[in-house]
């Protein structure tokens, strides 16, 4: 299936594959919109929502029932930055069900397990830190890369910085069921990992 964020009017919208309408529902409340969407193998759906009203991120059951919200305002563990008209701007899920968060204030990604407990923060190499990281995906072995400072960064699903690439291109990054990684944006990119450095 695919789903498909409204930001406008708050709400989440599912289609077959096809593109023939199932359903949709709100979100947010029904008056802050999604910024991303991300779907584990179960079938539930995690929201970020960019504007705060007490959390930013909410999963939702196949069928469109809110199950659990959580991450509020703030700069500590498992807080999202928070500004006007800010907010989380991508979300991944991982193999094990584990979601990552591209928090752009903050310049992390905050990772929690699938129910909202925080686990961990992602904020650099150890010696360079991200600065606004806007998309997160993970590939099928739970590697985790964003897009920060004009490069592509790579994690593995302990957090441990393993490299990065340079690239001029923005956008959302995509990996596909063969660990191809695309840049979506003006255009679509596909992207081909050298050695880091």
């Amino acid at each position: 299936d695919i789903f498909v964020a409204n930001f406008d009017d708050a709400t989440v919208h599912e289609f077959d594959a096809h593109g023939q309408p199932l359903r949709s529902w709100s979100v947010g409340g029904g008056t802050d919109g999604p910024s991303a969407l991300a779907v584990d193998a179960q079938g539930n759906l995690f929201v970020t929502l960019r504007r705060f009203h007490g959390h930013y991120m909410e999963k939702y059951s196949p069928d469109g029932h809110l199950l659990a919200d959580w991450a509020s305002a703030g700069n500590g563990d498992g807080e999202v930055g928070a500004g006007f008209k800010t907010g989380p701007e991508g979300v991944a899920v991982d193999p094990d069900g584990n979601v990552y968060v591209a928090d752009t204030v903050n310049g992390q990604l905050i990772k929690f397990d699938g129910n909202g407990k925080f686990l961990f923060n992602i904020t650099g190499d150890g010696q360079q830190a991200m600065s606004t990281p806007r998309s997160v995906a993970v590939d099928s072995k739970g590697n985790v890369y964003t897009i920060s400072d004009g490069a592509i960064w790579k994690f593995d699903s302990t957090g441990a910085y393993i490299g990065q690439w340079f690239t001029p291109y923005q956008g959302s990054l995509v990996i596909d069921a063969r660990g191809n990684i695309y840049i979506v944006g003006q255009a679509i990119v596909k992207i081909l990992l050298g050695t880091a450095g």
